[in-house]
């Protein structure tokens, strides 16, 4: 998680009580991050992996994996564990767009800037810390479906986030009307778009020189998959743009797993304990897309 002010992050808990008690609900999932929201279950991303009796850790205790579930067609996995949280998260039911918005992970530190524009990803160390941001648009990609967006905005203030390798998993939580704060996502990817290919930055345009970063102006730099860099120009910033897998969108899927009987499933972890998947060594990097383009224009009129 790279914020934009001091050192790039903030690794103490946040100082106000509300946004705590979200940041306090991160748990650890091998070297990425889950949510609990029911007595049984985390939720994650998918593409971070994980195996049956693995073990997830909230708050010092330490809970095994013994059943999973997927929502077909994004990139939400659950899994259920062998003994009750003592507390879980509550879903937004929607009504994102314009809200705020807190955001953990454990991913890098910022690296080199690049003045005027930002800084380069940082080594992953995969240190918990947090930052905001608001929901700008809502994107249907075709891989994950509902995601949500949010972009690296200079004048937003020293917590203005974004995410960075490792940082997928993570719990988006967002303040509604009403005050409370509420899981509305997970962090999923950057720069995203419909074909769920990778994208980098590159600054001569060659595909032999790219890095990942976190802009507020990614002008006069290249970007795109290394054979289909595309110059990034603009009258205003174009800055990185951050999707979370949406929940709302989800919402009666999650909810029909969650009321399964616990019949439905073992009441112990297996016997034979299980390694991580390979898939959970890094974190996506998104695709650019014509919405994230259309994005970006709407923000600069």
């Amino acid at each position: 998680m790279i914020v934009f002010g001091g050192a790039g992050r903030n690794l103490s808990p946040p100082p106000d009580t509300s946004r705590r008690a979200c940041w306090e609900l991160q748990g650890e999932w091998g070297n990425f991050l889950g949510i609990p929201i029911a007595a049984r279950w985390f939720v994650t991303a998918a593409h971070v992996g994980g195996q049956l009796g693995d073990i997830f850790v909230l708050a010092g205790q330490r809970y095994a994996a013994i059943a999973h579930e997927k929502i077909p067609g994004t990139d939400i996995a659950l899994w259920r564990v062998d003994r009750d949280f003592t507390r879980w998260a509550t879903l937004c039911e929607g009504d994102e767009q314009g809200r705020e918005l807190f955001i953990a992970g454990r991913g890098t530190a910022r690296a080199d800037e690049i003045p005027g524009k930002g800084w380069r990803w940082g080594p992953i160390d995969h240190r918990l810390s947090w930052g905001s941001n608001r929901v700008e648009g809502i994107l249907k990609s075709k891989p994950y479906g509902a995601l949500l967006l949010a972009t690296f905005d200079k004048n937003a203030g020293p917590d203005e986030a974004t995410l960075s390798d490792g940082d997928s998993g993570g719990g988006v939580f967002l303040k509604g009307r009403e005050g409370k704060w509420r899981l509305a996502g997970l962090n999923h990817d950057i720069n995203p778009g419909d074909d769920g290919v990778d994208r980098f930055y590159s600054t001569t345009g060659r595909k032999d020189e790219l890095f990942r970063a976190a802009l507020y102006d990614g002008r006069g730099l290249f970007l795109g998959s290394p054979d289909a860099l595309k110059s990034v120009a603009g009258d205003r910033p174009c800055p990185t743009v951050m999707a979370a897998q949406r929940l709302s969108t989800y919402r009666a899927e999650i909810t029909r797993i969650l009321a399964h009987p616990d019949s439905a499933y073992p009441d112990h972890p297996p016997l034979l304990q299980t390694r991580w998947g390979q898939r959970g060594s890094v974190a996506l990097a998104g695709a650019v897309g014509v919405t994230v383009v259309a994005l970006l224009r709407q923000k600069r009129r």
